[in-house]
């Protein structure tokens, strides 16, 4: 089983750090392009995304997406793989 990580210290570490490299970068006298913000920004969104999955759960997705479509999670899955065979055989037809 693969240990839990902790994406909040994670995140600390990385902001830290990206000021580090930030300040570095202003004070260096070759310029530096793009941005070290822009990869930091980029990681941050990384981890946000990473933990909205880790928060999330099997039933709460599929009561989301109840909530949002009116269906069963299944019945979607039926009519999609449906669909997707249905393109398929046109495509070897």
């Amino acid at each position: 089983m693969i240990p839990t990580v902790d994406i909040g210290y994670i995140t600390q570490e990385l902001l830290r750090l990206g000021d580090e490299i930030e300040q570095a970068a202003e004070e260096s006298t070759v310029p530096v392009q793009p941005s070290p913000r822009v990869l930091i920004s980029g990681l941050l969104a990384l981890l946000d995304t990473l933990g909205e999955i880790e928060r999330d759960t099997p039933a709460g997705s599929a009561q989301a997406l109840r909530a949002r479509t009116g269906s069963e999670p299944e019945r979607l899955l039926n009519q999609g793989l449906d669909q997707a065979a249905q393109r398929g055989q046109r495509l070897w037809l």
